[in-house]
C-alpha cells in the first residue's frame, strides 16, 4: 500500500496539480468575433481614440458656455447660439456645453427657455478619448477576453487578437466490457462507455480541444500504445479505468513503466483510484471507471489542470453553512460526500446523498454540493458545517421535503 505521501488529500492533489502542469506556448490569431472566452496572450492595446472628437452625452441642445453670462436665452436662435445635439454624435467646436433635452422647453412664440444653467463649461459632453485612449491598455496578457472586453476592443479598433491556443486533451476509454453508444440491443454484460461523452462535453466548457479514442482492449500492448501516441499530440492526456485492482487493470503498470509516477492514486474516495503520472513530458491522468467517481474526479481534478493549462489560477469553491439533516459517520478514509443542499423556513439544511442506493440519474438530480469529510471525523444531526456548493446560488430553492434541487 503506498505511503500517504503519494496519496494526496483534495488540497495537496490540487497543489501538485499547480507544481506540475505548466501553461502551454501554442498562439493563434483571431477575429474580433471570435475572441470571447479565449485567453489573450499578450498585452492588448487601443488603436485610436474614441470618440475622436466633442460629442454630446445626452440628448439636448449645444450652447457656449459664455453666452450664459449676460444674454437672454431667450433671444437665442437655433444655428447661432445653440444647435440640437444627439447623444454620441459630433459637437462642432464652437460649442462648449450640452444642456440636456428635458431642460429645454419653448414659449408660445417660439423663444428658448432654459430650465437648468450649467454650472460649469463643457457639461454634458464628452470629449476626445473619453471612452478609450489610443495605446490605452483594454486586454492583458493572460486575460479571459469577456464580450465587455470585446465590446472595449471594438471601440479601440482592434478587429483581432493573438490568443493562447485551446489545449489539446485526448482521452482513452479502456475496458473489455465497453462498447459505444448506439449499439442497441445493448449485448448481455456489456455496458455503455459514456465517460469520453461526459469528459469531452466538460473539457469543452472548460476552455479545451478534446478528442477521444476508440475503445481500447484490457491489453497491455494496447494500452501503452494508445498512451504514447496520446502524449505526443496532447497537452493532457486522460485515461479512463484500469487502475483498480482487477485481473484485467493494466493502467497502472504500464504508466509506470512508460512514464515518471507522480500520483498512483488518492486518499479519499470516491475515486480514490485517480492517478497521476508524466509520460515525455505531458501529463496524463488516470480516471476511475465508474461514472459516478469519474464525474466528480473530473470535476475536482480535471477541470484544474485544463485552466492551469491556459494559465488561469485554481477555480476557488464557493461555500455556505447549512445544518446536517443526518449525521456525518466517521470513515476509514477521507471521503467527499455529496448532499442536497436546500432552504426550508429560512434555513439552509444539507441532507446527505447515499449514492449507492440511487440510480446516476436519481443522485444527480439530487447532488448539488460537497462536503470533505476527513478520515476519522464526525459531524452529528443538526450541526452547522461550511459545505462546498455545485451549482449557482441561485439554484439553491425554498423546499417541501421535496428532492428538486433547480437543475
Amino acid at each position: 500500500m503506498p505511503n500517504n505521501n503519494l496519496r494526496p488529500n483534495r488540497q495537496e492533489m490540487l497543489n501538485i496539480l499547480q507544481q506540475q502542469l505548466r501553461p502551454i506556448n501554442r498562439y493563434e490569431v483571431l477575429p474580433l468575433t471570435e475572441l470571447a472566452g479565449r485567453i489573450a496572450a499578450e498585452d492588448i492595446m487601443a488603436v485610436h481614440s474614441l470618440p475622436n472628437t466633442n460629442t454630446a452625452a445626452m440628448d439636448g441642445i449645444a450652447i457656449r458656455f459664455a453666452d450664459l453670462q449676460g444674454t437672454d436665452p431667450s433671444t437665442w436662435q437655433e444655428g447661432k447660439e445653440y444647435i440640437y445635439a444627439n447623444t454620441g454624435c459630433e459637437v462642432p467646436q464652437q460649442y462648449d456645453t450640452v444642456i440636456k433635452i428635458e431642460n429645454v422647453s419653448f414659449d408660445e412664440k417660439g423663444h428658448l427657455c432654459l430650465h437648468y444653467h450649467p454650472q460649469q463649461k463643457g457639461e454634458l459632453l464628452h470629449h476626445p478619448g473619453t471612452q478609450v485612449v489610443a495605446n490605452e491598455l483594454l486586454v492583458r496578457s493572460g486575460e479571459v477576453i469577456t464580450p465587455s472586453l470585446i465590446g472595449i476592443m471594438a471601440s479601440g479598433g482592434i478587429t483581432q487578437a493573438k490568443v493562447l491556443a485551446r489545449p489539446q486533451i485526448t482521452f482513452i476509454p479502456t475496458g473489455d466490457e465497453l462498447v459505444p453508444i448506439g449499439q442497441l440491443p445493448l449485448a448481455l454484460g456489456k455496458q455503455i462507455e459514456s465517460n469520453s461523452i461526459m469528459c469531452g462535453a466538460q473539457v469543452q466548457e472548460w476552455g479545451g480541444e478534446y478528442r477521444s479514442l476508440p475503445i481500447i482492449a484490457d491489453k497491455a500492448e494496447l494500452i501503452r500504445q494508445a498512451v504514447l501516441d496520446a502524449a505526443a499530440s496532447s497537452d493532457l492526456v486522460v485515461i479512463c479505468a484500469g487502475s483498480a485492482k482487477g485481473t484485467h487493470d493494466y493502467t497502472l503498470a504500464v504508466l509506470s513503466e512508460i512514464g515518471k509516477m507522480i500520483v498512483p492514486e488518492l486518499r479519499h474516495g470516491p475515486g480514490k483510484q485517480f492517478s497521476l503520472y508524466m509520460v515525455n513530458d505531458v501529463p496524463v491522468i488516470g480516471l476511475p471507471g465508474p461514472p459516478h467517481g469519474a464525474d466528480l474526479i473530473s470535476q475536482l481534478y480535471v477541470k484544474p489542470a485544463v485552466e492551469l493549462l491556459q494559465g488561469q489560477p485554481l477555480p476557488q469553491p464557493y461555500y455556505i453553512n447549512a445544518e446536517l439533516t443526518a449525521a456525518l459517520d466517521k470513515r476509514d478514509m477521507d471521503f467527499v460526500v455529496r448532499l442536497r443542499l436546500f432552504s426550508q423556513n429560512g434555513k439552509m439544511l444539507a441532507e446527505p446523498i447515499n449514492t449507492f442506493v440511487l440510480t446516476r440519474a436519481a443522485a444527480y438530480q439530487q447532488m448539488n454540493s460537497l462536503y470533505y469529510l476527513e478520515k476519522g471525523t464526525s459531524h452529528h444531526q443538526g450541526e452547522v458545517i461550511a459545505i462546498e456548493l455545485m451549482v449557482k446560488p441561485e439554484y439553491i430553492t425554498e423546499s417541501n421535503g421535496d428532492k428538486n434541487n433547480g437543475k
